[in-house]
């Protein structure tokens, strides 16, 4: 199980660069990287019953500074900001295996109050991921680009959110992704509650470790 739970994690992650509707995946050497404050959870404990929301958050500013050449760059006049989130449940209540089946997102009410999202059930190629990704799109506000998203579980059980970089910036006058620019999406909370599952950080990356995050949901 060991095995499949990093297959699992390492599959999603490679799939994450690749846009949905592209057929190429976006470049992996990007002309622009820019830090930003990445993907935010709250409330920030390791668990929460069936009845509260687990919000999602995205907030990166319009004005950011290349990590490659020092420069400052705005990015007003855009459209959104895309990136993608995948959910990765336990196989039984809390079991503290995980399943290889892209069914996260029938544990969850999704309630979008900024921003877009949308499942992406046809996301990557194995079949396994088709009920798992959704689709996030941090939207234009005043001086950000913005997504709050809430989770509300319909049962318990642990459940880990990995996110990926987002290397799709769509400008108002195009449908396209800029493939020039890469927005790092580090899960920005302290705490990711690896402690849920004994010993996952041994089977797990720090590069994906970095962009996940685990909760338990009980009754």
């Amino acid at each position: 199980m060991k095995n499949l739970f990093i297959v699992n994690i390492f599959s999603f992650l490679l799939l994450a660069a690749c846009s949905k509707s592209n057929t190429e995946c976006i470049s992996v050497s990007p002309s622009r990287i820019f830090n930003t404050s990445g993907m935010h959870f709250y409330p920030e404990t390791d668990s929460i019953s069936m009845k509260d929301t687990l919000w999602v958050s995205i907030n990166i500013p319009k004005q950011l500074k290349d990590v490659l050449t020092g420069e400052s760059v705005n990015y007003s006049g855009g459209n959104q900001i895309e990136t993608y989130i995948r959910i990765s449940s336990s196989n039984i209540g809390l079991d503290t295996t995980f399943s290889i089946k892209g069914d996260g997102l029938d544990y969850f009410f999704i309630c979008t109050k900024t921003g877009m999202s949308k499942p992406s059930k046809n996301y990557g190629t194995p079949v396994t991921y088709s009920n798992s990704v959704l689709q996030l799109f941090a939207t234009e506000q005043d001086t950000n680009y913005v997504l709050n998203l809430g989770l509300i579980p319909k049962t318990n059980g642990i459940f880990l959110l990995g996110t990926n970089d987002a290397a799709c910036f769509r400008k108002v006058d195009s449908g396209d992704c800029g493939a020039g620019s890469l927005f790092t999406m580090l899960v920005s909370n302290k705490s990711k509650h690896f402690d849920l599952i004994p010993n996952i950080l041994s089977t797990m990356d720090p590069y994906y470790a970095a962009r996940s995050y685990m909760v338990k949901v009980v009754k």
